[in-house]
């Protein structure tokens, strides 16, 4: 009898037991500032090379770009009816190379990646 009550009691004790649950990196949670000449890239994915490319693209985001922009406007006085239209176009023509990984870091089945970029 007191072999059963000592089962259910470690079986009852271990579902009250609380999950560790690992936090996330804090480069995700608050992403690094850069300075004029250093641009961080942060990455999550499911494999190394998917966080790897996110972190990548985060940096590009944060290039220098080329905005194309076209405005037409058109009023018509008799109808009251105005008419706008814009088209934008963000070109981005920098190659990144040489760029450092600062962390890597694998928790429960996910890659987040810090990349460094240094522009010249």
């Amino acid at each position: 009898m007191n072999l059963y009550i000592l089962i259910i009691s470690i079986i009852l004790f271990q579902g009250c037991a609380t999950k560790v649950i690992e936090p996330l990196p804090s480069f995700v949670l608050k992403h690094p500032q850069g300075t004029a000449n250093i641009i961080y890239g942060v990455g999550v994915g499911s494999s190394y090379m998917e966080a790897k490319a996110k972190a990548l693209n985060d940096i590009s985001l944060s290039l220098k770009a080329e905005v194309r922009s076209i405005t037409l406007l058109k009023k018509s006085s008799q109808l009251k009816n105005n008419q706008f239209s814009k088209h934008i176009t963000i070109l981005t023509k920098e190659d990144i190379r040489n760029y450092q990984i600062i962390k890597e870091i694998f928790i429960k089945n996910m890659f987040y990646l810090l990349i460094k970029y240094e522009l010249k």
